[in-house]
């Protein structure tokens, strides 16, 4: 297959009884009409198509009922709202890589994603724009990977990207390792925005990593971790600021403040800390210091950076060696970051 070209598929692949392993990767353009799918034997399906319809994306991704791994790439420019619903009570696996090349002032606000998937163990978002999602019944989630755009924030609007990105964490409550990747983080300050600008609570999570543009700050720190009572391992990856963002004054404070409680996981559950791509910068070690401080069962600090001199790299870690530690059996690693 060439992409970008309309093929039309035999009604019967979709009805196929036997079919186990299903790829459909060459950006398809699929102009089928699907008056009927049921792959009763389906256990693997992988998508990538350019301009779906809702009649692929409404009936072929809930009509496998024993499916267990899908992955959908999809590129979303298009003036019609696209639903993709994605109800399957045996997928462990699912996975999002969606794209949006706006050009004739296009808002994708109407483009949603169903998901109801009762024992989902992985779920990874790679959406370059924020669609609408609706995540229901994933009590079996185990670990999630988040990377939703700022791309298009001031063209959608900060009330709608904010209500988005409240909605998507609120279908992923009962995870145990999350990451949050940059341009989410970058949506995460726009929070104040929504509706209800109250992160939700993670009683599950036990391993929390977050990667913060340089341009945004760390402000929405405290809400995760008073929100995560049990975790024991958080990773802080700070984005240092391109040359252009400097001459453009993209660069702001790194904003961090104190909770006015400590948060339940510094107190007897958070054991690991790791920091990369810190600098020794006054905001970063007043961080530092409060995790030292208020970290009472805190076993390791690892800290990795780069581009430093040596005596900047001398002059950091001496500095968080003198700040006193709550545990006493902390132990302060520092390396640098390959």
């Amino acid at each position: 297959m060439f992409p970008h070209q309309h093929i039309s598929l035999p009604s019967e692949l979709f009805t196929c009884k036997t079919l186990i392993q299903l790829s459909l990767v060459s950006e398809l353009v699929c102009d089928t009409l699907l008056s009927s799918v049921w792959l009763p034997n389906l256990k693997d399906l992988h998508v990538s198509l350019d301009y779906p319809g809702n009649d692929i994306t409404q009936k072929l991704f809930s009509s496998c009922p024993v499916l267990e791994n899908l992955y959908i790439s999809a590129n979303m420019e298009s003036e019609e709202d696209i639903v993709f619903n994605v109800c399957s009570p045996a997928l462990k696996r699912l996975q999002f890589n969606l794209a949006a090349f706006f050009e004739n002032g296009l808002v994708l606000t109407g483009n949603k994603i169903v998901v109801n998937a009762p024992v989902l163990e992985v779920l990874i978002v790679d959406d370059d724009y924020l669609a609408c999602y609706s995540l229901k019944n994933l009590s079996s989630l185990v670990s999630a990977y988040i990377d939703v755009g700022d791309r298009f924030i001031e063209t959608i609007g900060m009330k709608e990207h904010a209500n988005q990105i409240f909605m998507l964490l609120e279908g992923i409550t009962n995870v145990k390792f999350l990451t949050l990747q940059t341009a989410t983080m970058a949506v995460i300050k726009v929070l104040d925005f929504a509706d209800d600008n109250k992160l939700p609570l993670f009683p599950n999570l036990i391993h929390l990593k977050l990667f913060v543009p340089n341009g945004y700050s760390w402000r929405r720190l405290p809400d995760l971790l008073v929100g995560a009572p049990n975790l024991a391992t958080l990773v802080l990856s700070k984005n240092h600021a391109s040359e252009e963002e400097e001459e453009d004054d993209l660069v702001h404070e790194f904003c961090w403040v104190e909770p006015q409680r400590t948060p339940t996981c510094l107190l007897s559950k958070l054991e690991e800390l790791e920091v990369i791509l810190f600098q020794g910068d006054d905001d970063e070690l007043k961080l530092l210091k409060y995790f030292l401080e208020n970290g009472k069962v805190l076993k390791e600090l690892l800290i990795y950076s780069c581009h430093l001199t040596f005596e900047e790299k001398w002059n950091f870690f001496e500095k968080v060696l003198q700040f006193r530690r709550a545990s006493k059996t902390c132990r302060i690693t520092y390396t640098d970051k390959n």
